[in-house]
């Protein structure tokens, strides 16, 4: 797969290019079917989490929902004290977290991350061919 403004070479399933942004020409065939998804019973928030190709979206509600995009993402972060949630830290340095259950916290983190990986990895090779290093400090 190929982007079709900027010319990179895609990994296969991504909806979006880490290079340029623009919508991958073939990725609609799964997109509105997510990868994952699960019920969020949460002391703060409840709802549902859908883990699609492209984004994560936490729906409290018919009529909020929160959707976390890949294309600005760092890392991705599992937390589980002082309430399970996973963080998505993203290229401004801002970390925005997604609350999720003592139960389902691992499994849909597990699925965050592989939806996440083809991102994060193009981004990191994009960063040192321009010869730019980072890494990632943690406070835990």
């Amino acid at each position: 797969m190929q982007s079709i403004k900027c010319g990179e070479k895609l990994p296969e399933g991504v909806a979006f290019c880490p290079y340029c942004g623009t919508r991958v020409a073939d990725a609609g065939r799964g997109e509105d079917k997510p990868l994952y998804q699960t019920e969020v019973k949460g002391l703060l928030k409840s709802g549902r989490l859908a883990v699609y190709r492209d984004r994560v979206e936490f729906s409290s509600s018919s009529a909020q929902k929160t959707t976390f995009t890949y294309d600005t993402l760092v890392a991705v972060k599992k937390r589980l004290l002082p309430t399970p949630a996973i963080l998505f830290i993203t290229e401004d340095g801002r970390t925005e977290s997604c609350t999720a259950t003592s139960k389902n916290v691992h499994e849909a983190f597990l699925h965050v991350e592989q939806a996440v990986k083809p991102y994060i990895e193009a981004r990191k090779e994009r960063l040192l061919c321009q010869g730019i290093r980072y890494s990632l400090v943690s406070s835990m």
